[in-house]
């Protein structure tokens, strides 16, 4: 990087910082020096990492450095951490991507715990604005689903992200040819929230009449929203949930479960039949508010307080 361009940057940074932002999430950090552009997670991309690393550890409290890591390779992914001194965080593109399947699930999240530095962050989302929504792509538009893979985002060790509209089921929108803005046909996604109680007049792009507003969800105990928000309080007041390590449990086919800590069990069965699961103790989440541990409806979820 040239030095004046170099020092533009640090000068960006600290601009920012010293005004109290968080932070940044740095776009399409894996091709930050393109030269050529064909080879992507370059040496010098980790060179001005650690440099930015080093200029956000100098607040208090330290800011933070959020990377979109479009690459397919968990070793590769890993990289954009170094050694505790590039990215805090990395998201990682092959978990959103596995699709609503068990194994497929499991074994990315082995790779990253096995791949990532001791002591790093991974992080989970299932959705963002250049892709399709997950509740379309991953779900089938179906609730159960949806609600089965919220509850995988939101009790795995880590960072989980929800993109604006994932609390509500938020469905990919069907855009008219004479309203399309993105020329990578990505405005499906980008559509503004239904909030229900707030009148939109002309927005960029359509509404979507696909997915119940957030006032009707807000006041629905049985809605996705409403789900979410159960997920969210678990997760903040249960310390295994905090804190608690990731160690996957044998599981019957079509079934993932995992410990959290020593006293947190949560279980997903992602396949269209009952099934059995590997935890014993009592149901302090059900995404079908049921009461039974060892027993999984079709696209069940629990998270189980184990025995």
């Amino acid at each position: 990087m040239l030095p004046d361009v170099r020092d533009g940057f640090d000068d960006i940074l600290r601009f920012w910082f010293d005004r109290g932002v968080a932070g940044f999430r740095i776009d399409v950090v894996h091709e930050l020096v393109k030269d050529p552009p064909s080879r992507p997670n370059r040496a010098e991309i980790h060179d001005v990492l650690r440099r930015w690393r080093s200029l956000a550890g100098g607040y208090e409290p330290q800011r933070l450095l959020l990377g979109e890591t479009w690459v397919m390779d968990l070793e590769e992914l890993a990289t954009f951490y170094g050694s505790n001194d590039e990215l805090q965080l990395a998201f990682n593109f092959p978990f959103m991507f596995a699709g609503l399947d068990a194994s497929a699930l499991a074994e990315v999240v082995k790779r990253t715990e096995v791949f990532l530095p001791s002591g790093a962050e991974p992080v989970w989302a299932l959705s963002n604005h250049d892709v399709v929504r997950f509740p379309t792509r991953m779900c089938d538009e179906d609730d159960a689903k949806i609600r089965a893979a919220l509850l995988a985002l939101l009790t795995l060790r880590g960072t989980s992200f929800l993109y604006y509209g994932d609390e509500l089921g938020m469905r990919q929108v069907e855009i008219p040819a004479d309203r399309v803005r993105d020329v990578h046909d990505r405005d499906g996604s980008r559509t503004p929230l239904p909030w229900g109680d707030v009148e939109w007049r002309n927005p960029w792009l359509p509404l979507g009449a696909n997915v119940a507003t957030v006032a009707e969800q807000r006041g629905d105990p049985g809605s996705v929203l409403s789900f979410c928000r159960e997920a969210i309080a678990l997760r903040r007041s249960r310390e295994d949930l905090v804190s608690g390590g990731y160690m996957p449990l044998a599981s019957p086919t079509g079934v993932w479960a995992w410990r959290r800590g020593s006293g947190t069990g949560i279980a997903l069965n992602l396949t269209g039949s009952e099934a059995t699961a590997p935890l014993a103790g009592a149901v302090v989440l059900s995404t079908k508010g049921r009461d039974d541990p060892s027993r999984l409806e079709p696209w069940e979820g629990v998270v189980v307080a184990l025995t």
